[in-house]
């Protein structure tokens, strides 16, 4: 199972992403146009920072690369774990639409990430909330994810809020899976 999960992260890592569907009737293609929009129309900046309320509770940033993907970095903190992860997301945003006329984009997205969770406390209790530790295991859990979520961000403001689940597994030291859920908010800047 961790391969299969370890070789589809792989192929989505590899993928462009998709922006549009060319005009031609006969034979359409995904195409992706020769300059691309400024990453978040009618944002008043491309980073955001902000906080994830859920499982776990972290802090987090985001950073547009384009009008359809970003960047997102978690830092969480729960009963001795430390958690550090990385998402690559693609958003899925109606592009067509003159930027002064959309008054409010919701935003759903899909991605694909990697995460470490390091003990703080050094003992390998199992019931951490993070990484389920067997009685005889320590050091640190690597793994995967795949977050799904919808922002909504309105227009001219400088926040955006997100709700989001991520499915994962944990591949080492032990195997297991795991469902992250939660909401939030981001400041853009």
């Amino acid at each position: 199972m961790s391969k299969l999960f370890l070789a589809l992260f792989t192929v989505a890592l590899a993928l462009p992403p998709a922006t549009g569907l060319a005009q031609d009737e006969a034979d359409p293609v995904l195409t992706t146009p020769a300059v691309e929009p400024a990453a978040n129309v009618r944002k008043t900046g491309d980073v955001g920072i902000g906080l994830t309320v859920g499982t776990p509770v972290a802090f987090n940033v985001k950073f547009w690369n384009s009008e359809a993907t970003a960047v997102n970095m978690n830092l969480a903190y729960q009963s001795g774990d430390l958690a550090v992860m990385g998402d690559h997301l693609w958003h899925f945003r109606k592009t067509d639409i003159a930027a002064e006329d959309r008054p409010a984009i919701f935003s759903p997205y899909i991605g694909v990430g990697l995460l470490a969770i390091f003990s703080t406390t050094g003992d390998s209790r199992t019931d951490r909330p993070l990484y389920k530790r067997t009685d005889n295991e320590d050091g640190v859990g690597v793994g995967a994810r795949i977050p799904l979520g919808l922002e909504f961000l309105p227009a001219d403001q400088r926040f955006g809020f997100f709700g989001e689940f991520a499915p994962g597994a944990i591949f080492t030291p032990s195997e297991f899976s795991f469902l992250q859920a939660g909401v939030g908010g981001r400041y853009y800047f």
